[in-house]
């Protein structure tokens, strides 16, 4: 693994080796949130739920499965911080209704 600093936020992340354009994560997650997902103020979803989302999308569309901690940086570096309450939530993002249906087909309520 080696230490990339990021340009945006100064953060230093820890990415798998052979990135060039910056750490993987900021791309995955970058084509995650294009693909799944749609913003709003309106939106929200708990971080849990969003993760399990895109373990579901990682391992369809073959990208490497981030850990929790890669992904929550990668959210980060793409603009959407991750909120603490008695759990973590995401506000002003949440993932389209097609993704949603798909990922929990009898429901769930974020």
């Amino acid at each position: 693994m080696n230490h990339a600093t990021c340009i945006a936020c100064g953060d230093t992340h820890l990415c798998p080796q052979g990135v060039k354009a910056g750490p993987l994560h900021w791309h995955i997650m970058a084509d995650f949130i294009d693909e799944c997902c749609q913003t709003g103020t309106d939106r929200s979803i708990r971080a849990a739920n969003l993760y399990d989302a895109y373990r579901l999308w990682a391992m369809h569309t073959e990208q490497a499965t981030l850990s929790f901690n890669a992904f929550s940086r990668g959210m980060k570096h793409n603009g959407h911080k991750a909120i603490k309450q008695s759990v973590m939530w995401y506000y002003g993002i949440s993932l389209t209704d097609e993704h949603f249906k798909a990922t929990w087909p009898n429901g769930l309520h974020n």
